[in-house]
């Protein structure tokens, strides 16, 4: 099967699956944290809505200092500008908070640096969908790609640590790219400004009882892409994890 037939299949699905959706007159967002992403932020925003024409697409620029805010005033999407940079987890909650109140019913949450294919986001709905989950998260852990290896070690330890907290298996813990129904953002109360925010989410949801489903997508990695495990992110974790048990 060539690539483009593929690319084709997914966006067939993605639209049969929207026109469905669509019925019941809800409403679909994503919502991207971009931190210096002036490279990679066009493609990303196009391939969403070459997929899911009828998306409306949030993007938090978190005190970018490369010519992210210049591009987004050209990109038919909702900006909104940190002047400082604040964390990832701060970006998601004020992106999501912005989704909601907009009235989304659907929300994709995906990172601005390509690490991810927005065509895959054909492949989230179908399975929520099917599956009447309340987040789906796409697992990059099966087809890790060029993904670095202490990524991959580091993704996995976590995911082990966060799936034994929350009694199910969750091979991704620590994916950004996600697919949550408004229910669930709205009974949780979020309070992370860094990456450990996609844990809080994911522990808080189960917690509550909400369904939640994983499924493969592609992972897409290159040379220039350099994205380091600070210890102070390790910290963040684990301290998340020990206050999880209290919530």
């Amino acid at each position: 099967m060539t690539l483009y037939t593929t690319e084709l299949k997914k966006r067939r699905v993605a639209f049969a699956a929207l026109l469905f959706y669509n019925m019941k007159n809800d409403k679909i967002f994503a919502v991207i944290p971009a931190f210096n992403a002036a490279k990679t932020i066009k493609r990303v925003v196009a391939e969403l809505q070459r997929c899911l024409p009828e998306i409306s697409i949030i993007i938090v620029n978190d005190g970018s200092f490369d010519e992210t805010a210049t591009i987004l005033k050209e990109l038919d999407v909702i900006a909104i500008e940190h002047t400082n940079n604040l964390g990832k987890g701060a970006a998601l909650r004020n992106g999501i908070g912005r989704a909601l109140n907009a009235g989304g019913e659907l929300i994709f949450t995906i990172d601005s640096d390509n690490q991810h294919n927005p065509v895959d986001c054909s492949k989230l709905l179908k399975e929520l969908l099917e599956q009447n989950l309340d987040l789906v998260i796409g697992s990059r852990m099966g087809n890790v790609g060029k993904m670095p290896f202490y990524r991959q070690i580091s993704n996995k330890v976590t995911s082990k640590f966060v799936s034994w907290r929350i009694r199910q298996e969750i091979a991704d813990s620590q994916s950004g790219f996600r697919l949550y129904r408004a229910q669930l953002l709205q009974s949780i109360e979020l309070s992370s400004n860094q990456f450990e925010i996609e844990s809080e989410i994911l522990i808080k949801a189960a917690l509550k009882g909400f369904k939640i489903g994983t499924i493969n997508i592609e992972t897409i990695y290159t040379y220039n892409q350099t994205s380091y495990i600070k210890a102070i992110d390790i910290f963040r974790f684990v301290r998340l994890y020990f206050q999880s048990f209290s919530w």
